[in-house]
């Protein structure tokens, strides 16, 4: 035993290490971090401990002796103790890292922590992350810890080294554990993006199942940006963009159409597979009228040429719907469109926008054709009118012939 640290504390439990009662302040009842000398007692106290101490009081703690003047209440460092506490830390912590927890942690510490996280300063915050281990784990804002705390306002760089710090507590931490941190992966991805999200996805060992699940969540909450990252930080099967995409599209819920824009855009094979009804992804757009999802379709999945431009060199994994070649119902898409709209009484403009935007499709002229003397054959006044109007269409006398018109008229 050292000669001059004869008094010793009892301990919490059996072969926890003995602790010099000279090293602990009688006020925190703690290891001291920062030991001063009371000028007007001599007795050594925890400096953050006495200093709060002698704000309301002016008396020493430990006696209650009165402190009779300004200069008796005087703070010196007792760089004797600080010596002491070293050397009883140094020879002990290795054997029992728990001691760690009997020492103060100055709420200074803290405070200089989280202004470098604030301020970006990740050196700085490394540093003093360095000086005591529990500042990566304990609650350091209200209820958040270190990690939590990075994610929300702190650089890359710092989340990696807090994330290499933790190591093996990283699972286990209060604000992953409940949720395989999905809320971190969300709030770090909102700020910092795609590196940010898929290099915490990796240090939680992200499987494809997590990703679904995250999936799924962002979806039914109509998260849109945070679907995007999520899908670009992962590995998935296509089946499950299918998946994904009809949870997202209804004919009645137009809500999530930056979703639905999305999850094509990762390449979902469905857009090629027909339902039960014949019907491939790019028709029930047309047939539910959802002109913004079909014009979409046109203007990413098909070939320049049929987009009316160049190649879209922002999609990739796409599967391209060529409406020059798709199948026999796709051909008849404008006819469709319009007996559904005749079978339902609809009249509205956005109709006309639909069959306006499809009638641009180039080798439409048959399909228009059918249309037109669908049209004269209904007396649809106004749809002949809008189809006679379009200069695109330019029917020649002879086919409006063949169509009825000047029978009708």
């Amino acid at each position: 035993m050292d000669s001059e640290l004869e008094t010793l504390t009892p301990t919490p439990f059996p072969g926890f290490p003995r602790i010099p009662d000279d090293i602990l302040c009688s006020i925190t009842h703690q290891i001291m971090a920062d030991p001063v000398i009371l000028v007007g007692s001599g007795h050594t106290y925890e400096r953050e401990a006495i200093a709060s101490w002698l704000l309301k009081h002016d008396t020493d703690p430990l006696t209650n002796e009165k402190l009779p003047d300004a200069t008796s209440k005087s703070l010196t460092p007792n760089r004797a103790a600080k010596s002491r506490i070293m050397k009883f830390l140094e020879k002990r912590l290795k054997s029992s890292p728990e001691l760690l927890e009997e020492k103060y942690l100055p709420l200074l510490f803290v405070e200089q922590l989280l202004k470098a996280v604030s301020d970006n300063q990740s050196k700085a915050a490394i540093s003093l992350l360095g000086q005591d281990s529990r500042l990566l784990t304990t609650e350091l804002k209200g209820t958040k810890n270190m990690l939590q705390i990075v994610c929300e306002c702190g650089p890359l760089e710092l989340l990696q080294h807090v994330v290499k710090e933790l190591d093996g507590k990283l699972k286990t931490m209060p604000g992953i554990a409940s949720d395989n941190g999905f809320e971190q992966f969300c709030v770090v991805g909102r700020r910092l993006g795609v590196p940010a999200s898929q290099f915490l996805a990796k240090a939680l060992d992200w499987q494809c199942t997590d990703f679904e699940k995250s999936l799924v969540t962002l979806i039914e909450a109509n998260d849109q940006a945070m679907t995007e990252t999520c899908l670009k930080c992962s590995s998935y099967e296509t089946t499950l963009i299918d998946k994904l995409l009809l949870q997202c599209y209804t004919a009645e819920n137009r809500t999530k159409t930056e979703l639905i824009k999305t999850l094509i855009l990762h390449g979902s094979p469905c857009l090629q597979t027909e339902d039960s009804e014949g019907n491939d992804f790019f028709l029930r757009t047309v047939q539910d009228n959802y002109l913004e999802i079909t014009e979409f379709l046109v203007t990413k999945c098909c070939p320049p040429a049929v987009a009316g431009g160049e190649k879209d060199e922002s999609v990739q994994n796409v599967p391209g719907i060529n409406l020059e070649k798709t199948n026999s119902k796709n051909q008849n898409s404008i006819l469709i469109a319009y007996e559904r709209y005749k079978q339902e009484g609809k009249y509205e403009i956005q109709d006309f926008n639909l069959l306006k935007f499809l009638i641009q499709i180039p080798n439409q002229k048959s399909k228009l054709n059918n249309l037109l003397i669908f049209a004269i054959e209904n007396r649809e006044i106004e749809l002949i009118k809008f189809l006679l109007s379009n200069e695109s269409l330019k029917f020649q006398h002879e086919e409006l012939n063949n169509c009825g018109f000047e029978a009708m008229v």
